[in-house]
């Protein structure tokens, strides 16, 4: 038998089979290449909005900063003094970013506070790729938390210890309390046994007392526009984008515990008492807009978390951890329970290091005018 060892031609084939390969290991190469520069470019476009929008909140924030600050209408200041402000950002900013109210009114206000609610969308040539941010404005006066109606040889120096306010029975109807919170318009002043609601937002016009504990539930809005009294605990199980925000026009008493969650806004219009432990969360916001009373023990303060008592804040235990980049700021005179009497909380005391020493002592009491003030924090959401 012969065996054929004619090999022409075989180094051709070779090349064909060596130029196919890589033919093909260059088309993956290149559709991955051009796959990633695509996902880079939308990455890209997506921060870039991000950015715009973030400079939305910000120029409006500016924008707000500048009308408080004018001494020309510091004592007439009201909702009417921003919308002109919103819709120059609008006009002027239409290829960058738009800013644009989160509800019909321009902001919720008091003669203690404003809260202005913002959204800003940052565009991209890809409008897919815009990024929305919401943003909470808050405006406090300054001038409305000062020392009246305290007693005693000790009262100017001491202030007004805040007391927990009486329920107003003279104007109470005779009748059962009401089971949760969606029944309190059967009666105003109004004792609720259960601190629950079906409504988003809710808002309570009269004077609520809350017999048992209150539980907010994620992404929630309630108003309360006069006090607010809970018997039990009050915790909120806000976290990550999903922002609760309470709002609470005149006192707040708390006679459990206090657990803020993060990310949770809370704004009290006058003195805020809570007799249980206390803890907030990441990025938690908690304004006062009159004096606090902590008749157990602030815990823990997690990183982020902005605490604001715009008067005198008063503490029957030291202050407990306050975490790096919380702001636990105490704009009057902060006081601590020591030989069964208020003394000056003093730097030698524990916890004093979790103060803002910056803010001790910044109050402006001023009856005669109205200091308004942008308080820190945004608390941004990003869509």
């Amino acid at each position: 038998m012969k065996t054929f060892k004619n090999e022409n031609g075989y180094a051709l084939l070779m090349v064909l089979m060596l130029i196919l390969l890589f033919t093909v290991l260059g088309m993956g190469l290149m559709a991955m290449n051009m796959n990633s520069a695509t996902q880079f470019n939308t990455k890209e476009e997506q921060v870039k909005s991000r950015h715009l929008a973030e400079m939305g909140v910000l120029h409006y924030k500016t924008e707000v900063e500048s009308i408080v600050k004018n001494p020309s209408i510091k004592n007439s200041l009201s909702c009417s003094d921003f919308p002109e402000v919103l819709n120059e950002i609008i006009e002027s900013n239409v290829s960058e970013y738009t800013v644009r109210l989160q509800t019909d009114s321009v902001c919720d206000a008091t003669d203690k506070q404003m809260i202005i609610k913002i959204i800003s969308e940052g565009k991209a040539v890809d409008e897919s790729k815009a990024k929305e941010i919401e943003a909470t404005i808050l405006i406090s006066n300054r001038s409305q938390n000062e020392n009246d109606g305290e007693t005693g040889d000790d009262s100017t120096a001491l202030g007004n210890v805040p007391q927990k306010p009486p329920y107003p029975e003279e104007d109470w109807v005779r009748k059962s309390a009401v089971t949760d919170l969606d029944d309190i318009n059967s009666a105003n002043p109004s004792k609720v046994i259960y601190g629950i609601t079906n409504q988003n937002p809710f808002i309570a016009d009269g004077f609520v007392e809350v017999l048992g504990a209150v539980d907010v539930n994620k992404k929630s809005d309630w108003t309360f526009k006069n006090d607010l009294l809970v018997a039990g605990s009050f915790a909120t199980s806000t976290a990550g984008k999903n922002v609760s925000t309470i709002n609470i026009d005149e006192d707040f008493y708390i006679g459990g515990a206090l657990h803020i969650k993060n990310h949770t806004i809370v704004n009290v219009g006058s003195d805020f008492i809570v007799m249980g432990d206390v803890d907030f969360g990441t990025k938690a916001i908690f304004n006062i807009s009159g004096n606090a009373l902590f008749d157990w023990k602030v815990s823990n303060v997690e990183p982020h978390a902005d605490i604001t008592i715009q008067n005198n804040a008063y503490f029957k235990n030291p202050l407990g951890t306050v975490k790096n980049n919380a702001n636990f700021c105490v704009k009057g005179t902060a006081f601590l329970w020591k030989g069964n009497k208020w003394e000056p909380y003093l730097s030698t005391d524990d916890g004093y290091e979790g103060f803002n020493e910056s803010c001790l002592g910044t109050s402006i009491n001023n009856p005669g005018e109205k200091e308004w003030e942008v308080l820190p924090g945004l608390n941004a959401i990003y869509k």
